[in-house]
């Protein structure tokens, strides 16, 4: 395979590339942004809680930014993610744990997919693919399931891009753990 890129102009540059096979992309704030899928939880969020939804936002940031770390001290068991982090999101929002679930799942089935597209995202993914790579996600969850972020990315218009996508949900580990990235070449 000889690829040729601007980026490219040296020989090491040159071998790298030609021992390269396979890119692995995540999901967000690489492919889509996670603040305007908030938002559009939050407005689904507060059609069922009677809240603003520029407060439900800007809850919904923060308390990611908490699972977050707690997930990354290994505060959640990686096979029981989504139900512990929306447990946890939900009682950081003071709210039942089954009206988030019903919140995101809307936001997923009444979202505007290529608006949470980030910038030359899609044109990034295009190119990798027609160099001729195998092209995959590898994606951490959090309080929604690994198949919410196959329907956006459907919506989107990038799955075609993809020869397959793994979810730490599905697969049992996280990132960065190496195991998670052992399982999705395995397959």
């Amino acid at each position: 395979m000889q690829f040729k890129s601007a980026a490219c102009k040296n020989k090491a540059c040159g071998k790298l590339m030609k021992n390269l096979r396979l890119v692995s992309f995540d999901v967000w704030d690489t492919l889509l942004s996670v603040r305007a899928y908030y938002r559009d939880v939050a407005v689904e969020l507060s059609k069922l809680v009677g809240v603003e939804p520029a407060i439900l936002e800007g809850k919904l940031v923060e308390g990611y930014g908490k699972i977050r770390a707690i997930r990354r001290t290994g505060g959640f068991s990686d096979s029981e993610i989504v139900q512990s982090s929306l447990k946890t999101m939900a009682k950081f929002l003071n709210l039942d744990s089954e009206i988030v679930a019903r919140a995101i799942l809307n936001a997923t089935e009444n979202s505007r997919s290529e608006q949470y597209i980030i910038e030359g995202a899609a044109e990034a993914v295009r190119q990798v693919k027609e160099l001729g790579f195998k092209v995959i996600v590898v994606g951490n969850v959090v309080f929604w399931p690994g198949s919410y972020n196959r329907v956006l990315l459907e919506r989107a218009g990038l799955s075609k891009f993809f020869n397959e996508q793994f979810y730490a949900d599905e697969l049992k580990v996280s990132k960065p753990k190496p195991e998670i990235f052992a399982k999705a070449l395995a397959r």
